[in-house]
């Protein structure tokens, strides 16, 4: 077929001069068409040598048409093109082949035309909620206002690909609100929606029974899929690893590799959640599926893998659910380029539901971050190369076989051993730089001081490189089929995990981009032995976001109970990089329902010292120890260091017990276990810190009183938020007022909505912080959560009012 019958003349010109500028290699272009169905715009996405070229899936799904060059001439489709077409053609994306003068194509997937979108009907949607409407008769059915207004601003996000950030207080029922337009969507629609929730909880909340109610009201069977991380998976190909090269050296139960073994046959999902038996972490770990190991395409395994039949049901779906973890590492591998031989997390999407979304900027920051540790390269090595007990194991040995000898093993081993004992000298060395606590932020005085450190990660860099220039060489010697081989690619993947060591390493010596934090921290291996890591964090993970989420989704749905500082929602957009969409964005505030005037009393003990007195303390203990006596237990107290919930555990745990009160702590149970404690035993308190201040739901008479022990101002010692801090200093702002005091009110609002769950729920605010009614930007925190009860005066009468709140008559 000529060129000009499905490209313009423009097009075709760009084409030519993309391949012209690659010097006639291989060009991948993203393209569009226009109304009458030709290609009218093309971009560059990837280029490279005379047989092929990366095909970078994520930034080819929600294009046209993808159009690559065939340098022979000859246009006929390899089995790599058809691969590839035939994961685009899923979305709908075409795929196109053209010769170098763009003279001819040839159309292995014609791109599907773009069908009209059903908006959505916002007052028939409105209707479903309110008095009479179907979901009227729901048990405990309660009409909301700020339910309908949040549907129909989500109503609104959808039909204009707009973006919203809405506040919706404890009670309001979001899910049922955005719910109900993503389903609809869903069926009227040909396009998908993402819903992403921080916690575990709310998801199979969603799954298990929102979801499924809300379609069996609405009569609608849009396909909905939880995506977990494949690290939930077996890998078979890693299981059949462990098989050959024998298990002594990983299990200390011989049975439980058989176990594996039989249910690896019976099982139809490979999911470590239906495993009948418990199977430790470290084992879990041996055989999981993991990104940077998995083979894609050239995997003998791949027509069993339990992730691609998960991908599978996930593409088919109009809805998936997933959580904070799993997008943002979808959004990283988008951002690296990778194609398809790794694999995506998720289908492409066009429609998504960011629900708990206050701390986006914590989980942006974890995953746009560069990392390197000690363990991380030991565990390469030993893909590659290592010794059991039944001798060798790893690729290397199954590469030898593969190419029938090779004469540089014993050299490679060699180079391997010495790069393993950089490794652990490298750890060794930065351990006797690096304080006993905490983290060091790599500028300054600290660069000096940490000269060893950066002496032995050149070391490092240099035996690897060494090593790869070897593994080159031999690559070059070898025929295209020979590379092409399962093992030799296995061996090519560990070997490239090396090469992103090598380019870390060179990052962090150099520390040349000022987008850029360089910090290190001391940590504790699984086991207890101290270890570190060296990470790379950006500075603004909002201009990221904005780039690679922003503006490549039609619709964004943002929200949580916590996304205002004093009815603004300033601070938490410019964390996000959410300041300036312009009239795409919409922010709306709906306040909870809760009768948090009657059922809340707010206390606060003004003459108790400040917080860095040396008495405060002792005058914690001492009140705490009749607070929580006088509430027989239904207590969480909520610390802002783990030093002081050790130092008042201390104190005060042995008088609650002479009251036959139990005192549960964080860190000496699973966090899990802890609260399902707490929720069974009414006379039981819980101490938690930083990770207590959210995500608990203690609805009832198991919780009554929550007692927050410090305003959860964070210090900037922390490299991360230090820079950042020093950032806005540079601009001319206070980093007080623009950062640490929003950052304080939206963690003391999670704090505070602990309290309260249903809208039955009763009891106690205690702040024994003073600093809440003493100084002036007090009242910003007071404004900032729902008005309460309040009982702000001296000790001796915050305890009386609150006797007389939780014992009325």
């Amino acid at each position: 077929m000529k060129a000009e019958e499905r490209i313009s003349a423009r097009a075709c010109g760009k084409i030519r001069e993309a391949i012209a500028d690659a010097e006639g290699n291989e060009v991948v272009l993203a393209a569009w068409l226009d109304g009458e169905g030709t290609v009218e715009r093309v971009e560059v996405v990837s280029r490279g040598d005379v047989e092929s070229a990366p095909a970078v899936l994520r930034q080819l799904e929600r294009v046209d048409v993808v159009i690559h060059n065939h340098p022979s001439g000859v246009l006929a489709p390899s089995k790599a093109d058809l691969a590839v077409a035939g994961i685009l053609g899923e979305e709908g994306v075409g795929f196109y082949i053209v010769d170098n003068e763009v003279r001819h194509v040839y159309v292995v997937v014609e791109p599907l035309p773009e069908r009209p979108l059903t908006p959505l009907p916002e007052e028939e949607l409105a209707a479903l909620l309110s008095p009479g409407g179907p979901f009227s008769a729901m048990p405990h059915y309660e009409y909301r206002e700020g339910q309908v207004g949040l549907l129909r601003e989500v109503v609104r996000a959808f039909n204009d690909d707009g973006i919203l950030v809405a506040e919706a207080g404890t009670g309001i029922g979001k899910s049922y609100a955005y719910l109900i337009p993503a389903l609809l969507w869903g069926t009227n629609n040909e396009e998908r929606v993402v819903v992403s929730t921080a916690t575990i909880t709310l998801q199979q909340q969603l799954v298990e029974k929102d979801i499924p109610y809300v379609q069996k009201v609405l009569g609608t069977r849009v396909k909905v899929t939880l995506v977990k991380g494949r690290q939930n998976y077996l890998c078979r190909h890693r299981l059949a690893e462990v098989l050959e090269e024998g298990a002594e050296d990983l299990f200390t139960d011989p049975d439980l590799l058989k176990a594996l073994a039989d249910w690896a046959v019976s099982t139809p999902t490979g999911d470590r959640a239906d495993i009948p038996f418990h199977v430790p972490d470290e084992v879990w770990g041996q055989v999981c599926s993991e990104a940077e190991l998995c083979m894609g395409l050239r995997c003998p395994d791949r027509e069993r893998c339990f992730v691609l039949r998960v991908r599978k049901e996930a593409a088919a779906s109009r809805l998936l659910v997933v959580n904070h973890h799993l997008l943002f590492s979808d959004l990283s591998m988008r951002m690296e380029g990778r194609g398809f031989d790794t694999a995506a997390v998720l289908p492409g999407f066009s429609r998504l539901i960011l629900d708990e979304a206050h701390n986006l900027e914590d989980s942006a920051s974890s995953f746009f971050s560069q990392v390197l540790s000690p363990e991380g390269v030991l565990r390469v090595l030993r893909r590659i190369h290592s010794r059991g007990r039944r001798g060798a194991k790893g690729v290397l040995r199954r590469l030898e076989k593969t190419l029938g000898g090779l004469e540089q093993a014993g050299e490679w081993i060699a180079d391997l051993n010495r790069i393993a004992e950089r490794t652990e000298a490298l750890r060794g060395v930065w351990l006797a730089l690096l304080p006993e606590e905490g983290t060091v932020r790599m500028d300054g005085d600290a660069v000096s001081r940490c000269a060893p450190g950066f002496e032995s990660l050149f070391a490092l860099q240099e035996e690897i490189l060494g090593f790869l220039g070897e593994v080159d060489r031999l690559m070059k010697s070898l025929d295209e089929a020979m590379k092409d081989h399962p093992v030799v690619q296995e061996f090519l993947l560990h070997v490239r995990r090396l090469r992103d060591v090598a380019r870390f390493c060179q990052a962090y010596r150099d520390r040349a981009d000022a987008e850029q934090v360089y910090w290190v921290e001391r940590v504790r291996r699984t086991r207890g032995e101290p270890s570190f890591r060296l990470v790379i964090t950006p500075l603004d993970p909002g201009a990221l976001l904005r780039e690679h989420l922003y503006e490549a989704v039609k619709t964004l749905v943002f929200t949580s109970a916590t996304l205002t500082v004093g009815g603004s929602f300033t601070f938490w957009e410019e964390t996000v990089g959410l300041v300036g969409m312009g009239d795409r964005l919409r922010e709306r505030a709906f306040p909870s329902p809760f009768p948090y005037e009657e059922h809340v009393l707010l206390s606060v003990p003004t003459d108790a010292p400040p917080p860095e007195d040396a008495g405060y303390q002792a005058y914690l203990s001492s009140l705490l120890k009749e607070v929580l006596v006088l509430s027989e237990g239904h207590a969480l107290v909520l610390f802002t260091s783990y030093r002081m919930l050790e130092d008042t555990y201390r104190d005060v745990a042995p008088v609650l017990l002479d009251h036959k009160l139990l005192v549960l702590k964080q860190g000496e149970d699973e966090r899990s276990r802890l609260l399902s404690r707490f929720k069974e035993i009414p006379a039981s308190i819980l101490f938690g810190t930083e990770s207590f201040w959210e995500g608990v739901d203690v609805p009832g008479e198991a919780l009554q009183l929550v007692v927050l022990c410090r305003l959860p101002f964070r210090v900037p010692s922390h490299p991360v938020l230090q820079a950042r801090v020093e950032r806005l200093a540079a601009e001319g702002k206070s980093p007080f007022y623009h950062r640490q005091l929003p950052e304080a009110i939206m963690r003391f609002k999670q704090g505070f909505g602990r309290l309260m769950r249903r809208t039955t729920d009763r009891g106690v605010v205690l702040v024994t912080d003073s600093r809440i009614v003493s100084r002036s930007y007090g009242r910003l925190f007071l404004s900032s959560i729902p008005r309460t009860r309040l009982a702000v005066t001296h000790t001796e009468g915050v305890l009386r009012e609150m006797e007389r709140f939780l014992y009325p008559g």
